[in-house]
């Protein structure tokens, strides 16, 4: 679910994305408050750290909501956010989860992180680290964003 405003932006995006042979993928659309409240209580449990190696290998999950990585008031209720990602147009699916494979960090190389699906931007979907951030000096160039994607 999303917002007029919001899906009409993406709609945009998308029209450009296409004509160089990029789509996105919308990942979170909608999620209910009390989801956001989970995240909250989760990240004050420090003994729970099951996901560390995959999405936060870097970073002390009880700093998330400081660090900016999680909003205690969230926009996705509100049907005016989502967690996106750029893949080629001909993905027709996404690499299956192998819960046998153990977790390799987000901040790992594509080829050696998890595999999913989208162009290379430094880490992987959903990662809570420094690394993942636009404004990253730690990135190379090409994966760092550019003003107006319409001159590239």
């Amino acid at each position: 679910m999303l917002t007029e405003r919001a899906a009409l932006a993406l709609s945009q995006v998308q029209a450009e994305l296409a004509a160089r042979k990029l789509s996105l993928i919308v990942w979170d659309c909608y999620r209910p408050a009390r989801a956001v409240r989970d995240f909250l209580a989760w990240s004050r449990l420090a003994q729970d750290a099951r996901m560390k190696a995959e999405f936060f290998p870097n970073t002390n999950k009880a700093q998330f909501f400081a660090l900016g990585y999680l909003a205690i008031r969230s926009a996705h209720p509100r049907g005016s956010t989502v967690d996106l990602g750029i893949v080629p147009a001909d993905l027709r699916a996404l690499p299956a989860y192998e819960p046998a494979v153990p977790p390799k960090p987000c901040t790992a190389a594509k080829g050696e992180r998890f595999e999913d699906g989208t162009i290379d931007f430094g880490t992987g979907y959903d990662c809570l680290d420094p690394l993942a951030s636009t404004a990253s000096p730690m990135l190379p160039a090409r994966q760092r964003p550019i003003e107006d994607c319409s001159r590239s």
